[in-house]
This record gives structure tokens, sequence and C-alpha cells, in this order.
């Protein structure tokens, strides 16, 4: 508790110092009248709109990037956004994002490993993007000594994380092996837990791992922070400002790129530091540079937050009980783990994902024994569903195994047809695994007759694969035993 309040206490004291540094050698007198003579309509709604239709492609871009592992409509990643953000303006260091882990957990069935990977990378496509804008904006308008060194040391941070994203997305077999390696020489007794973690961490990955799909999840990216940076650039006629992209993008950039990092409740102080700072850079007076950034918080501020709370009172959850929920979620990896003598509950199975719903499909002799529509799709997902839970119970390092095998195949089938092997139609699907399974590589018929045996295993305990057996075997029976 005592931590807590002194948690609170610093950053209430960082808020304070930075707004104390934006009001200071302020005339007053010039700031209300710049107040009151703001032109609020148009400009400040055309904003808003803006702003929130950014959050909506936030929402797609987070269903794009979780669909390999889940299925989350648009809608639903919309909201899981704004809660992250409606938390995040009324609580300090950004513990809006344990709330959207939690959330995103919630609605996806991810786990929260894999939940905070996803927004780490959306933290870092965002210092991309904000980053450009920064560089090119400072290239066509006059920038100080100080901007510059700024730029050169995001760019060093970014620089590093960039390697370690990319080393992730395009090596997760040697980066889970060497993890393994290190967690058994350091770690030994925590080698199981530190494995699934970073795997679960790479699994969030998965989506960048093609590159049309990592340009279309770059693309939404460029577009979110265009309809951010239409809100400032709108919100300058409404204080007599000229409609100038190169300001509008340059303040929204140098402000976001300074809030990236954990700060007081909603950015308050910082937020109005930085983005005075912004414009006064650009030949705005210092009293209108203020109203502008008070006005430009409060617009960003207010309708998120409301939409965030109405989301969670629609869940029947306050912003204290979604933040109390994600602090679970956060704990659940770890006690996972732990032997306790709480009682046994059934954990729910993992959902499949498509790749795992397309090689089931290939597994089983669904054409053979003609099942077909409503039956088909069913058996299928029972199928997949119970293959892609043995997987996840293998031990660790048979678990890496396989992936590090599907990880070839996949990659052998994009060399091979030019598209993905759930892509493929059905028939072609079917021989490919075969080919595989009764190829002439050993590797190859040990990880897909493995995968093909218990695939059968779960199809031959569904009603319509039993039926259609017990049709073929009573079809071949002589004569005089059916009479």
């Amino acid at each position: 508790m005592l931590g807590r309040r002194a948690f609170w206490i610093a950053a209430t004291l960082v808020g304070l110092a930075f707004l104390a540094a934006a009001v200071s050698r302020l005339d007053l007198e010039a700031v209300l009248a710049g107040f009151r003579h703001a032109r609020i309509w148009p400009w400040v709604p055309l904003g808003i709109l803006g702003y929130l239709l950014g959050h909506r492609i936030r929402g797609r871009r987070l269903a794009r990037l979780v669909s390999r592992e889940a299925t989350l409509t648009t809608g639903s990643a919309t909201h899981v956004v704004v809660v992250g953000y409606a938390v995040n303006n009324l609580l300090p260091a950004r513990l809006g994002e344990l709330a959207r882990a939690w959330m995103l957990v919630e609605r996806s069935g991810l786990s929260v490993v894999q939940s905070l990977t996803v927004t780490l990378v959306e933290r870092l496509l965002d210092a991309f993007v904000l980053l450009a804008f920064f560089g090119v904006a400072t290239l066509m308008m006059p920038a100080s000594t100080l901007q510059i060194v700024e730029l050169r040391v995001a760019l060093g941070l970014l620089g590093i994380a960039t390697v370690a994203l990319g080393v992730g997305v395009l090596a997760p077999g040697p980066v889970l092996g060497l993890v393994s390696r290190a967690a058994n020489r350091w770690a030994p007794r925590a080698h199981d837990a530190i494995t699934r973690r970073a795997f679960a961490a790479l699994s969030g990955l998965a989506y960048l791992r093609r590159p049309r799909q990592a340009l279309e999840i770059l693309g939404l990216s460029v577009l979110v922070w265009s309809c951010e940076a239409s809100l400032y650039l709108l919100m300058l006629p409404a204080f007599g400002l000229a409609l100038k992209p190169v300001v509008a993008a340059f303040a929204m950039a140098s402000t976001n790129l300074a809030i990236l990092l954990p700060s007081t409740p909603g950015f308050i102080g910082p937020f109005h530091f930085f983005c005075m700072r912004a414009l006064v850079t650009a030949g705005t007076p210092r009293e209108v540079a203020f109203d502008y950034a008070v006005l430009l918080h409060a617009a960003f501020y207010v309708p998120i937050t409301v939409w965030g709370g109405a989301v969670l009172a629609s869940q029947g959850l306050s912003i204290g009980r979604a933040l109390a929920l994600s602090r679970v979620a956060r704990a659940l990896p770890a006690a996972s783990s732990a032997v306790t003598a709480a009682p046994w509950r059934a954990e729910p199975e993992p959902k499949p994902s498509r790749f795992m719903i397309a090689l089931a499909e290939a597994a089983i002799p669904l054409d053979a024994d003609g099942i077909s529509g409503e039956s088909r799709t069913a058996v299928v997902a029972e199928v997949a569903t119970f293959l892609a839970g043995q997987l996840e119970m293998l031990p660790t390092r048979l678990r890496f195994a396989f992936d590090a095998g599907f990880t070839a195949f996949r990659f052998a089938t994009r060399v091979r047809f030019l598209r993905g092997f759930c892509e493929l139609p059905g028939p072609r699907r079917s021989a490919w695994f075969e080919q595989w399974a009764y190829g002439n590589a050993a590797l190859g018929r040990s990880l897909f007759r493995a995968v093909r045996s218990t695939a059968l295993l779960a199809y031959y305990e569904q009603p319509a694969a039993r039926a259609a057996l017990d049709a073929s075997s009573a079809s071949m029976r002589p004569a005089h035993e059916t009479i």
C-alpha cells in the first residue's frame, strides 16, 4: 500500500513539474483571451471525428495482428484498444496496457504473454511511423540542436528494438533454442516456464512473418497516425493559426514520442509541455500554444474516456475492477506452473489456428468417407481442437521441434506453390500433406505421421466418421452375411 501511494505521489509530482514548466512565464490574460476567441465549430468536432476513426483503424490492425492465433472482429478489437486508452487516461504509468491485455485475453483466448507481445509490436510500429513523421517534418522546418539530439537518441533506441523484433520475426526457432539453453544453464528449475513464455511471445509475432501482411500492418499504422495528425491539423484554425500539415505533423510526432514512456494519468503535464514546445518551435506565441495544447488534450481525453467507460460498463465492470482482473491475468502464467492444493479444474482447450484447421482437414479422409456440409465443418473443428490440445501438452523440447518442423513445412509450401498452406485447394493440400507424410525425408515422415495418427484418433471418435466407417464395412460384407 505504501509503495502504491508513493508511486501515485511521484506520478503527480512529475505531472505538476511539467505543467509548471509549461505555464511559467505565460501572460494569463492572453491565455484567457485565447480561449474566449477560440472557434470551436467546426474545427474541434471534425478533428475528434478523425481521431475516433484512427481508433477504429487501430482495432482493425489489432484484429489482423492476432488473426493467425485467434478470431477477433474489428469491433471487438476496437473496444479492446479503447479500454486500454481510457484506463491510461485515468491511471498513471500506462497501466491501461494491463487492462488491455486482460480484455484481449478474455476476447480472443490468447495468453497474457502473447497479448503483451502484440501490444509491444503495436508500440514499436507506432514509434516507426511517428519517427517518420518527425523526421520528415524536422527536415521541412527549422529545428533546434536539442531536437536533432532527441531524434538521434530515439532512432538509436528504436534501432535496438527493431533488431530484436526482426530476429524474433525471422528466426523464431533459433531464438527459442537459445532461450531454452540459457534457461537450462542459469535457471533449470524455471526452464519450462521461461521457455513457454518465450514461445508465447514469439507466437505473438506470427502475423508479421509474411512480407505482404507486414506491409499491410505498416500501412494501417500510417493511417492511424494520419488520422491523429488530422486532429492536430484541424485544431490550428480554431486559434487563428494557418492550416499547415508540416506543423501539425511535427507537433503530433514530437508530442506522442515524448509520451510513449509511462507517465501521469492522461499524460497531464508532459503532453501540454511537449505539445506547447513543438508549436513554439514553429513560431507560435507561447500563450496561443498553451491554449492549443489544453484544448487538444481535452479533445482526445474526453471522448475516449467516455467510450472506454461505456465499454466497461456494458461488461458490468468498473475501471478499478478491470485493472484488478488484469493484475490477476498477469500472475496466471506463474501460478499455472506451481503445484497447489486447490481443487482441480479442467482448463479450456486451446483454440485451433487456421493452419491447424487446414492441417487437420488434410490429415483425415473426409472425401473418401463422403462427409460434407455442416458435418464436415464440425468434424474438422473437433479434430483440429484435439490436435492443438495434444501438441500444447507436449514437453517444451518436443513442442519446439514440432514448431520448427511446421515452420519449415510452411516455408517449403510457400516456395513450392507461391501461396500459404491454408490457401491451397483442398485436394492439392491433402496431396502435399501425403507427400510429406510418405516422402523420402525421414524427419518429414516422423512429423506428419505423428500428426496424422493423432488426427485420426480424434476423427474416428466423431459420430459422422463412425457412421461412414460402419456404412463402408457393411457394403464390403458378402451378401449372405447381410441377409
